[in-house]
């Protein structure tokens, strides 16, 4: 367990028409509960038919990045993330 929340960048790359960011942020929201005022450091870039999504998400424990980056994976568009 971590005393101080861990913030980290979660960078989503995928196809424009299907990867949305509403889509990623639910499932941040649904998987980590609701994220404080950094979060809102959101930043977006488009190239060609793809796009990167950046959040920072808070983590009030290391084991929770792993099941957040899986189920990031399934979402439709998805391509890759760092």
């Amino acid at each position: 367990m971590i005393d101080d929340p861990l913030l980290i960048p979660i960078k989503v790359m995928g196809h424009s028409e299907t990867l949305k960011a509403d889509m990623i942020e639910g499932l941040i929201s649904k998987m980590l509960g609701p994220q404080a005022h950094h979060s809102h450091r959101y930043a977006v870039a488009c190239k060609g038919q793809y796009v990167s999504h950046t959040f920072w998400v808070s983590l009030e424990d290391a084991d929770q990045e792993k099941p957040l980056r899986e189920a990031i994976s399934k979402l439709p568009g998805y391509e890759l993330q760092l």
